[in-house]
């Protein structure tokens, strides 16, 4: 091959890389703009706007959403920290704010953060009982595996009470499946994308 035909070629190759990767950012970025925009209505946590009717959330369904005595939802929020023991994750929990159809009240709210480098964590799924049995505790969690995939994390785990069977039941229409009981009265799941 002569020089001239190598160098055509190599043009030619890097040209069809240069291209393949256009497509695939044009591919991403409209996947993450239909992904935005399903979910226009859930917002950024605001400490000012978000943070009282989250705790009126916690409140009303604390046993369903506590499962430590030391847990501070102030902390929580303030802090954006899973728990107050472990200062590497201060700051790496995601809140995520429901106000449906620009409502004026939060219609819930869910959290989570990155707890390995593929592992996420569902936290917490709270829906303010006024707006209940209207899919938006679903809606929650399909909109925090979207954004955890998007992260490229490969498995969500989550925990809840055993006598929780309402979320039992969503989570699993949703995909996750139970890995473990433990005999304080917990049920894991694990989701995998």
């Amino acid at each position: 091959m002569n020089r001239q035909n190598k160098s055509f070629w190599l043009k030619t190759i890097a040209l069809l890389c240069a291209l393949s990767l256009a497509g695939d950012a044009v591919y991403y970025w409209q996947r993450s703009a239909v992904s935005e925009s399903k979910y226009s209505d859930v917002y950024d946590f605001e400490y000012d706007r978000d943070a009282q009717a989250i705790k009126d959330i916690f409140y009303q369904n604390w046993h369903w959403l506590i499962a430590s005595d030391d847990f501070s939802t102030e902390f929580m929020l303030r802090k954006k920290a899973p728990n107050n023991r472990n200062p590497l994750y201060f700051g790496k929990l995601i809140i995520k704010s429901l106000r449906p159809d620009d409502s004026k009240e939060l219609a819930g709210f869910i959290c989570y953060y990155k707890k390995k480098e593929k592992l996420g964590w569902l936290l917490f799924l709270g829906v303010a009982d006024q707006f209940r049995k209207r899919g938006y505790g679903e809606y929650l969690v399909r909109y925090a595996l979207e954004q955890m995939r998007q992260m490229g994390l490969t498995r969500v785990d989550l925990v809840t009470r055993v006598t929780n069977y309402r979320a039992q039941r969503l989570y699993k229409r949703i995909g996750f499946n139970e890995y473990k009981r433990d005999s304080h009265g917990f049920v894991y799941f694990l989701y995998t994308f």
